[in-house]
């Protein structure tokens, strides 16, 4: 196992797991815009401040560190998940904008895993918590998407039918 004597590693990962928290945020208020009906708005709420919850405790991290989170990458972030938004509004699929959800739901399940072992590496119990009570909830939120595929599957349907 290499050392990370300056912490640098747990730093970048850091920035960039704010930056996907960010995207995964937008990515959520473009999927509740889509009206996806009462039991798929309040799952998707539920995740969406979560997400804030999230992103706001990776921001605390990284000024406890004296860092801030990378503007560089968050705009990279909304860039995308802006882009991402749109592609499900004018796709107005909600089953693989779920799909996608969940997949995302494990990029951050790896994330955290990496950021809880850079975390130890240098000793920080602190972050090590964080990343393991965010992947705990990460897949919490993961399994809620695929306890509901029926319910998404069905709401994509029921709008192509509509339309």
């Amino acid at each position: 196992m290499t050392e990370d004597p300056d912490g640098e590693t747990l730093l970048v990962d850091l920035k960039e797991l704010h930056a996907l928290e960010r995207s995964a945020g937008e990515r959520l208020s473009s999927m509740i815009a889509l009206e996806p009906g009462a039991q798929l708005s309040e799952l998707l709420e539920w995740q969406r401040v979560r997400t804030e919850w999230h992103e706001d405790a990776l921001r605390a991290r990284l000024e406890e560190s004296g860092e801030a989170p990378s503007t560089l990458k968050g705009l990279g972030a909304l860039a995308r998940s802006g882009l991402e938004g749109l592609q499900d509004m004018a796709r107005d699929d909600l089953a693989r904008s779920a799909c996608e959800l969940y997949a995302g739901h494990h990029k951050l399940l790896a994330a955290y895993s990496l950021l809880e072992l850079a975390a130890e590496r240098v000793d920080d119990e602190a972050t090590a918590c964080l990343a393991r009570r965010h992947r705990g909830e990460q897949e919490e939120m993961a399994a809620a998407v695929a306890s509901r595929w029926e319910s998404f599957a069905a709401a994509s349907g029921s709008r192509r039918e509509s339309a």
